[in-house]
Order: C-alpha cells, then sequence, then structure tokens
C-alpha cells in the first residue's frame, strides 16, 4: 500500500516539475486598468512558486513514506518488546483522525515514536509492552510495526506496572524452571536511570498460562532496595 502511495505521490511530484519548467518564472507585467491581485492572476507570477511548495510537500511525504518503508523491510529485522513510558496526542492527523506519539523503552534505549495511529491509543496504555522492530546492533534505529496490535495480543505479552515506589527495571535475559512447581529462574540486569547496575536471578512462581508473556528482552518496572550483594528485587506481573 505504502509502495502505491510512494508511486502516485512521485507521479504527481514529476507534473509539478514538468508544470515548473513549463511555465518558468514570468515577470510581474502592471496592467493600468487591472489591479494588483488581477495583475498577479493574469501574469502568473506566482504559479512557479506555488509548483515549487507543492513538490516540497511531495517530496517530504515521498521521504516519510520510503524511509519508514525502508526501515521496516531492510533494517528493522530483530523482534523486542519494550515498555511504554508515556503516550501523547500528535499536532498532526491523516484522514482527519488523530495521531500520537508514543514513548518506549526497549533494549537499553528510549524510543519517540511519533505520528503513530491512533487505535494504538486504544490498545496501549502506559507501562504495558509493546513490540518493536529495530535494526541489529543499532536499535535506535527502529519502528513500532503496523500489526504491534495482533502481534502483542497473539503474545498477550501484559506487565502489571507496580503503582509505588518504581525506581528500577528489571531486563529479563533467560528464563529456567526449577525443581518446583509453575516456578521459574528469571535471569537479567537491573537498569537504573536507563544504566545497567548489575546482573541479578530470582524466582518467581508464574501460572502455565502466563509463562508464555515472558521472553528474552523483555523489560519490567520493578522496584529495588539495598546495594551489591544485598539488592533486593520486587516487581508484579501478571
Amino acid at each position: 500500500m505504502r509502495i502505491l502511495a510512494i508511486i502516485i505521490i512521485l507521479i504527481f511530484i514529476v507534473m509539478n516539475i514538468y508544470k515548473l519548467f513549463s511555465v518558468g518564472f514570468p515577470s510581474y507585467e502592471a496592467h493600468p486598468h487591472l489591479g494588483f491581485i488581477d495583475n498577479i492572476n493574469r501574469t502568473g507570477v506566482l504559479a512557479p512558486y506555488g509548483h515549487m511548495l507543492i513538490i516540497f510537500i511531495l517530496s517530504s511525504m515521498v521521504y516519510a513514506l520510503g524511509k519508514s518503508y525502508f526501515i521496516e523491510k531492510y533494517l528493522a529485522n530483530e523482534l523486542a518488546y519494550g515498555t511504554i513510558t508515556s503516550i501523547t496526542q500528535s499536532t498532526n492527523r491523516v484522514n482527519n483522525k488523530p495521531l500520537i506519539n508514543i514513548e518506549v523503552e526497549y533494549e537499553g534505549v528510549v524510543g519517540l515514536f511519533k505520528d503513530q495511529s491512533s487505535d494504538f491509543g486504544f490498545e496501549f496504555n502506559v507501562g504495558d509492552m509493546i513490540p518493536i522492530k529495530y535494526q541489529k546492533d543499532k536499535p535506535e534505529v527502529a519502528i513500532i510495526p503496523p500489526d504491534a496490535i495482533s502481534i502483542s495480543k497473539n503474545k498477550n505479552r501484559k506487565i502489571e506496572k507496580p503503582q509505588e515506589n518504581l525506581n528500577a527495571k528489571f531486563k529479563l535475559l533467560e528464563i529456567n524452571p526449577t525443581n518446583e512447581n509453575s516456578t521459574y529462574q528469571l535471569v537479567g540486569e537491573v537498569i537504573r536511570d536507563n544504566q545497567p547496575i548489575r546482573k541479578a536471578s530470582l524466582e518467581h512462581r508464574i501460572d502455565d498460562e502466563s509463562i508464555m508473556k515472558f521472553v528474552p528482552g523483555m523489560v519490567i518496572p520493578c522496584r529495588i532496595n539495598g546495594e551489591g550483594e544485598d539488592l533486593q528485587i520486587s516487581m508484579s506481573i501478571i
């Protein structure tokens, strides 16, 4: 769909470039019996600048569409789940529908994804996990995939954000079963102020229906107390 839109926009760009070269830059010539506005319309002195403005706007649209398509198609091949840290209203609209800006913390970086579909705002809230596709070894090159809602529903990844005393995050690296029923060892690293503090592991009871939520790379809001070997981690998990 985006390729078709880009092709259509390119056709309009070519048409406006052709008109620009056809019209050129005519001089303003005042006719004694016409007013200023009528003389502008008669001579077409502003026409080339109108074509230039249209070319600029259409070129910006092609760049935005092409960039997102290129990133999604060729660069963003790694899938991770990030934690939504803020959702704000965008000043832009598409088909008279408002867009939103989503800030997400994932893979040790915080990315702001501008002008996202308002559908995401109905499905996701601050603290929820959202799928992110990013470039390997360069996580700042990333997008929220258009099918993020269906991906999230299929995997049902949602973390309950504790409402008080949040001061860190736990990035899951491994999950291993233990000898106890429905108890798993979560191995990961503790992150505070966007900086990894240390690696840690803890055991958590997780029911069979919820275990599918947990994959390496997911970030879980948590609370930590103490330092070094006395570090204590607590988190609330759905």
